[in-house]
């Protein structure tokens, strides 16, 4: 009975050792299956991560764009599409086709847009339509633009014009106002000289200047003053004659930013006179700013010695820096 009774277990113990054995091969089998069907997705995976990357260079070279200035496409578009719609002798849609422009140039991006569309040309033409109120709008739109530099280049081409808009009187006081708005702007950057030192358009911005009691002889004092302080217009603003009123904008019944501006005007002349080792002055009748300086007039150091005691402290510290200099070689 002894040997039957040990035949059995060993049956159980081989069965059990099988049964583990074949569970063990199944399992590696089903693992390694497992693990090599995941291996493509290992690959897709690896394929993601790259064009993940990809993203990412492509956004920063988005953000590089941003920070040069670059439109995008979406704006870029728009702009193309409203500068086509300036192809019109409907002066109503291009008043409102202008101004929409004009809105979008009041911001950097904006102003961008309109470069990369080629729409400077295009709105600059229209500077030369018969409608005042054409004009007036695309004067506007040009002040806009030219608060880009980077557009100033192109724009400066219609200075020209914008001039001779200005100083018109047979044109409405809007146009006027707007094309002298225009160059002011276009005069900060000190890109345009070559345009604002031609003689003709010395004579133009004084002429408007007169008394400087009127809206438009202000705007043209604020030209002066930012072209004082360009040295390539300082040159031909030195050899200018002085105009005959010219000391009248001295007078203490000015408001204050008149007189400050007519004060930094002469102290930009002045300084640029002092920072000239050599300079030879013209034996000529009339009187140029140069020889304004140079030859020291009784009238001019009165004015400014009157408003060293203006009441206000900014025209006083201007007027007191103007009489120091003055008073040197």
């Amino acid at each position: 009975m002894a040997a039957p009774m040990s035949f059995f277990p060993r049956i159980i113990i081989g069965a059990t050792t099988f049964t583990v054995v074949v569970a063990g091969a199944l399992y590696l089998y089903y693992r390694s299956r497992y693990i090599f069907k995941r291996k493509p997705s290992d690959t897709v995976s690896a394929s993601t991560s790259e064009q993940h990357l990809a993203k990412e260079e492509r956004e920063q070279q988005k953000d590089k764009s941003r920070a040069l200035g670059s439109p995008n496409t979406e704006r870029e578009i728009s702009v193309v599409s409203l500068i086509k719609l300036l192809d019109t002798n409907d002066e109503s849609q291009l008043c409102k086709v202008l101004t929409t422009i004009a809105n979008k140039a009041a911001f950097t991006e904006g102003q961008n847009a309109v470069w990369f569309a080629g729409g400077l040309p295009v709105i600059i033409r229209l500077l030369g339509r018969d409608s005042d109120r054409v004009r007036t709008c695309t004067a506007s739109c040009i002040a806009n633009l030219s608060l880009n530099s980077h557009n100033q280049p192109v724009l400066k081409a219609c200075i020209p014009t914008l001039l001779s808009l200005s100083t018109d009187p047979l044109h409405t006081k809007g146009l006027r106002l707007a094309s002298i708005q225009a160059l002011v702007n276009l005069s900060v950057s000190g890109r345009c000289g070559e345009y604002f030192s031609q003689p003709s358009a010395l004579q133009s911005l004084f002429e408007l200047l007169g008394d400087g009691s009127s809206s438009l002889g202000q705007q043209a004092l604020r030209v002066l003053v930012n072209l004082s302080a360009d040295e390539t217009v300082v040159p031909a603003l030195l050899s200018f004659e002085v105009p005959t009123d010219f000391a009248s904008l001295l007078a203490s019944h000015h408001p204050p930013e008149s007189l400050l501006r007519t004060l930094s005007f002469l102290v930009n002349l002045r300084r640029a006179i002092l920072a000239t080792p050599v300079r030879t002055t013209s034996e000529s009748a009339s009187q140029d700013f140069s020889s304004l300086f140079t030859g020291g007039t009784r009238a001019l150091r009165v004015a400014v010695e009157t408003l060293m005691h203006h009441g206000n402290a900014d025209v006083e510290q201007q007027a007191r820096r103007l009489l120091v200099m003055l008073s040197g070689p």
